[in-house]
């Protein structure tokens, strides 16, 4: 592997060169050459930091915005990368002293950086604040990593009071960004766990709160569906999911069943805040399973797919949602962010506006515009579409109701007026 040109841009867009000065790409070498000595993995490393610090010094006056190096998300997620070269490599022979003397005068540099600098106030702030809040456990040979560990532990907490809904669901209700969140999270409460450093009680209920609905989320076949900029159509956070039951355990669980003597499948994952429901047959082999989603837009990477469907029979996924392909702005990105990309009732070709709508009625709680009910032999899911989506029409009202049958099968019923 050779030197990268850090400034690199194939594609012509941001996030290649975002990802290549993360340096996610040294963590399979670093995991290599702990695994079998490599001494060319450990020489790669050592060469590749070596040069990104000695050609990319820190910006003066800058707001934290310092392009693709030292952009605020860009740095916590480097020193994250950088955590795990120090934890596999540092002691191998192939890695110089020069290298490790360089790279603990930019940890200062990346947690001062940090410490000055916050960027988006969505996942962007969680991510730093667990990378600062890690440094300053990590690191307490460094006279300010107590203010590090201080500062980012604060924001943390403050950020996931502000960040999760009460029924768990990340605010930009994607499982994207809620698995990044959570693995964030999880990191943080880990290696304080192992600096035996304490943490408020409440935190630990909101990640296994927040573990359980990423867990809630997964299809029968093992993939999740692409809610709000989740990339493909076959996530997989089964890593994660493993993670968190390592640490935590089993996690709490609604699935209890329903019997009448005609039909015996779990109770609904209803997710009140988020505006999330969900339905499966509870067969084992193979699960009939069915996302509905009515309810706010999210703080961010919104697409117009309110009253929405995912949707698998017999295991296998037939309605799903598309995902995204890329972000960078463009037609294929419109259209993956459209109406018409998912399962949800056209009119007219009316496209509702649900990124443009005000901050506080993209994360108000669903509330009444998802109920949902159990009867004898059904299961029933009413949503409401937000007025705001349409401003363009004055009058226009759509709502959905979806039907589960004896866990057999679901009817779909749209109103619009």
């Amino acid at each position: 592997l050779g030197i990268p040109d850090w400034s690199h841009n194939p594609l012509g867009a941001h996030e290649w060169t975002h990802f290549l000065n993360r340096h996610h790409f040294l963590r399979p070498l670093a995991l290599h050459s702990a695994k079998t000595g490599c001494s060319k993995c450990a020489s790669t490393i050592d060469r590749v930091i070596q040069n990104w610090i000695l050609s990319n010094p820190v910006p003066l006056n800058s707001n934290g915005g310092a392009g693709p190096t030292w952009e605020t998300l860009t740095v916590a997620w480097r020193l994250r990368e950088w955590f795990w070269v120090i934890g596999l490599t540092w002691t191998h022979p192939s890695f110089s002293d020069e290298t490790r003397l360089l790279m603990l005068s930019s940890i200062w540099e990346h947690a001062r950086s940090l410490m000055d600098h916050q960027g988006h106030p969505n996942n962007w702030i969680i991510v730093e604040s667990c990378a600062l809040a890690i440094t300053g456990l990590l690191f307490p040979q460094f006279q300010e990593a107590k203010s590090w560990f201080q500062v980012g532990a604060q924001r943390i907490f403050q950020q996931c009071e502000k960040q999760f809904f009460d029924d768990g669901a990340h605010f930009e209700i994607s499982p994207l960004y809620h698995s990044i969140c959570l693995n964030s999270l999880l990191e943080f409460r880990s290696v304080a766990a192992f600096r035996s450093t304490g943490v408020p009680g409440e935190f630990d209920s909101k990640l296994q709160k927040a573990a359980f609905v990423l867990n809630s989320l997964k299809r029968p076949d093992g993939t999740w569906p692409s809610i709000n900029d989740s990339g493909g159509v076959r996530g997989d956070y089964s890593a994660l999911t493993t993670k968190i039951h390592n640490f935590f355990g089993e996690l709490p669980t609604t699935h209890e069943k329903i019997s009448d003597g005609h039909f015996n499948v779990p109770e609904p994952e209803h997710f009140r805040d988020c505006g999330l429901v969900i339905m499966r047959s509870g067969n084992p082999e193979p699960d009939s399973f069915l996302i509905f989603r009515s309810g706010p837009a999210g703080a961010a990477h919104s697409h117009n797919d309110n009253l929405s469907l995912d949707v698998c029979l017999n295991g296998r996924p037939g309605l799903i949602d598309p995902g995204i392909r890329e972000y960078a702005p463009g037609p294929l990105s419109d259209y993956y962010r459209s109406a018409g990309s998912h399962n949800v009732v056209l009119v007219d070709d009316l496209e509702p506006s649900r990124s443009t709508l005000k901050y506080q009625s993209r994360i108000r709680p669903a509330d009444k515009n998802l109920m949902v009910e159990h009867y004898e032999n059904l299961i029933v899911a009413h949503g409401l579409r937000e007025k705001e989506e349409f401003e363009q029409v004055e009058h226009f009202h759509s709502e959905r109701t979806v039907i589960f049958v004896k866990g057999l099968f679901w009817i779909i019923r749209d109103f619009i007026t």
